[in-house]
């Protein structure tokens, strides 16, 4: 995505010696949200086109799988870093079938390709909810996939208004994502200190909404209103997107679109990036 977040989902610890497969298992079951947040019950399926082609997904049983070849050497007391890189965008999904069904193909990332995405800015992240947010102390749990994570922000300083965004963030359930400048998995939960550089170029709290846009104002002061779940609003100045070229297509009311908000000024949130859907 435009994060550029390697996603940390999980650890495990494996027997030192050389590996020639990497074999991943997923749920048959997933659930698709559309922009209004509202979901849809659906399951994977083997991969359309080319089933003979690499790195493609294979369903039976209620579990998929995915192959991937290529060596990973693990040596004692080290990590080695293996991510599937997934275009969301090229997802197949068929709303025709009950229940809808989706499929997919990835790119295989493993050792230097992630340690090289890692070196130029990428930063292991997380993404999920906010609960327990304490902005005295800049802390909050982030409820994941694989779990919880306490998260703190303290040394977060290029981000206007990031306490009433995360505030925000929290009582709405809204998706946000983390990017952790130090991971200590030796805490339990997970402990990520935020990342602290501003000469990074990607921020390190980014909160996720799709909705609907009102109240369109261009060329300036460039803000809308985003309408999402139910009777909920936020008022919204792009004009940091515009900046960084991150507006993409040209925005009407009542569009839908995927906003990523970074922070609150005055009295609007902040985004970096307004996608139409």
């Amino acid at each position: 995505g435009h994060d550029a977040i390697v996603e940390l989902v999980n650890t495990v610890d494996c027997e030192t010696k050389p590996y020639n497969r990497v074999h991943v298992e997923l749920s048959q079951d997933v659930q698709l949200t559309d922009p209004l947040n509202m979901t849809r019950a659906c399951r994977f399926v083997s991969y359309r086109d080319g089933q003979n082609a690499p790195n493609t997904l294979s369903c039976a049983n209620g579990t998929c799988a995915l192959d991937i070849n290529g060596a990973v050497n693990l040596v004692a007391s080290t990590h080695d870093h293996v991510a599937l890189d997934i275009d969301l965008k090229s997802f197949d999904v068929d709303l025709s079938k009950t229940p809808c069904e989706v499929t997919l193909k990835v790119s295989p990332l493993h050792g230097s390709g992630v340690d090289d995405k890692i070196a130029a800015g990428y930063r292991k992240g997380f993404t999920g909810t906010v609960s327990t947010l304490n902005t005295g102390a800049h802390t909050f749990t982030l409820n994941h996939n694989a779990g919880k994570l306490t998260v703190q922000y303290a040394g977060v300083g290029d981000q206007l208004g990031l306490d009433t965004l995360l505030t925000r963030a929290a009582t709405d359930g809204l998706r946000t994502r983390v990017r952790c400048e130090n991971l200590n998995t030796n805490t339990t939960p997970w402990t990520c200190v935020a990342q602290s550089s501003a000469l990074l170029p990607l921020k390190t709290i980014t909160v996720l909404v799709a909705g609907t846009i009102s109240d369109l104002d261009t060329p300036m002061p460039l803000t809308f209103n985003l309408h999402y779940s139910t009777n909920k609003t936020l008022p919204i100045n792009y004009q940091t997107a515009s900046l960084l070229g991150e507006v993409r297509d040209t925005l009407t009311n009542n569009q839908n679109v995927d906003v990523a908000l970074h922070g609150f000024n005055l009295d609007d949130y902040l985004a970096r990036e307004v996608e139409t859907q």
